[in-house]
């Protein structure tokens, strides 16, 4: 999976790092996308310490497809607007690689990045 950061990777490298073990946890969430076989474009954008995925290179408030926040006091918590009906769906994940898991399934599900 290849990763666009706005501001670039060592801006996402420094801001998590601030943040102490949850940035820690989202620095090696975002290793794992990067090393996922899928063949995506991700674009990211953080807000605060949420960290937004996205489809296009188009920032839009709305427009994210998928949003990570990090595990300050318990999970992660990994929010998505469903394909067709917009609702938003949120899931939380108590280990990396289950946030992984939810993570890529939350792409797929959010229709933002369907195979083709």
């Amino acid at each position: 999976m290849r990763l666009q950061a706005y501001g670039g990777e060592a801006y996402y490298e420094e801001h998590y790092t601030r943040l102490g073990s949850p940035g820690e946890a989202m620095l090696a969430l975002l290793a794992g996308l990067r090393a996922a076989p899928a063949e995506m474009l991700v674009f990211l954008l953080t807000s605060h310490s949420t960290l937004c995925l996205m489809s296009q290179d188009d920032y839009d408030p709305v427009g994210w497809h998928v949003c990570i926040e990090p595990p300050w006091e318990g999970p992660f918590k990994i929010e998505y607007r469903a394909m067709g009906s917009g609702e938003l769906i949120k899931l939380h994940a108590h280990d990396l690689e289950v946030a992984l898991d939810k993570t890529l399934f939350a792409m797929r599900a959010s229709g933002g990045w369907l195979p083709g």
